[in-house]
């Protein structure tokens, strides 16, 4: 055990001595915020009531990041606390710690809203959720200090990468896709080669989110703005619980953990559930009048 990590033992033991039942049930619920099935939430909300060039392009963003992170973690192959000292995690966590997951996508997320918004209420809450879901991380004992701390430092590094690449980025099209879909699949075959789960979902949800995209867009223009406020309070629980009734339905009847084709059938059914997001519901929203009618335009 090397002198930081020992270091970082020390400070989750510190963190952990404030420790009781109210504080455990806080950092669990906040440390949701960062699990894959937040942004399976927290996407297509998004795209379905805000902005859908502006979420797509934040897609791009989180993915980029989220493969970059978990490159970096096959690289340093950093152990969790619990390997170094047994009964330190309060929840389950698998694969590697450094750097963190959780900590390096809300800097992303959160603060890259942050930057979009311009608001100072905005501001100090995308800052309290960056800070709680990392604090989160230690005191449940699945990360050492260090693990967030570069978690937070490669998330502020690729939103300083795309604040200078952004007049690149700004020119980035949603109609003229072939080539963002073959990089798409090419990434999710290399994905399911290395047999990383939580990557290659990822990018298989993305994937189908794209084309359904432009499948969609090939049909009708879906516009987020163009409903009112009944329309979009109606339409978000009923496009999530179907989602939800998806995820579910696939997950029983595809074959699971252990079958030699469980990799293939993950990424099918990651893809299936982007392409829901992307063309699914909006489809299902026209034909129960809760989406405007809009007209194709071809416009990014």
């Amino acid at each position: 055990m090397t002198g930081v990590l020992s270091w970082g033992i020390h400070i989750i033991e510190q963190i952990q001595s404030i420790r009781f039942p109210l504080l455990d049930i806080f950092f669990k619920t906040i440390t949701l915020l960062g699990n894959e099935e937040f942004y399976l939430i927290f996407f297509p909300i998004f795209f379905w009531s805000l902005d859908v060039k502006l979420g797509y392009k934040l897609g791009l963003i989180f993915l980029f990041s989220a493969y970059l992170n978990q490159s970096l973690k096959e690289l340093f192959a950093q152990p969790r606390p619990v390997e170094l000292k047994a009964g330190l995690n309060l929840i389950e966590e698998g694969g590697y710690g450094l750097p963190s997951g959780h900590a390096q996508m809300a800097m992303v997320i959160w603060g890259g809203l942050a930057l979009i918004v311009k608001r100072s209420w905005f501001l100090l809450m995308a800052v309290l959720l960056i800070l709680l879901i990392g604090l989160s991380r230690i005191y449940l004992g699945v990360h050492f200090p260090t693990d967030v701390f570069a978690g937070w430092l490669l998330g502020a590094l690729t939103l300083t990468a795309v604040l200078l690449l952004r007049r690149l980025i700004s020119r980035i099209k949603l109609k003229p896709l072939p080539l963002v879909i073959g990089i798409n699949l090419i990434t999710a075959a290399v994905m399911v080669f290395q047999y990383n789960r939580v990557i290659t979902s990822l990018i298989a949800a993305f994937w189908g989110f794209t084309l359904g995209l432009i499948w969609c867009r090939s049909i009708y223009s879906f516009n987020p703005a163009a409903a009112v406020i009944r329309q979009k309070l109606l339409r978000l629980p009923l496009g999530l619980i179907l989602l939800f009734i998806l995820y579910i339905l696939f997950k029983l009847i595809f074959p699971g953990e252990g079958s030699p084709f469980y990799v293939l059938f993950r990424f099918l059914r990651y893809g299936i559930l982007g392409f829901w997001i992307s063309f699914g519901a909006p489809f299902l929203f026209k034909a129960l009048h809760l989406q405007e009618e809009a007209q194709p335009d071809g416009r990014s």
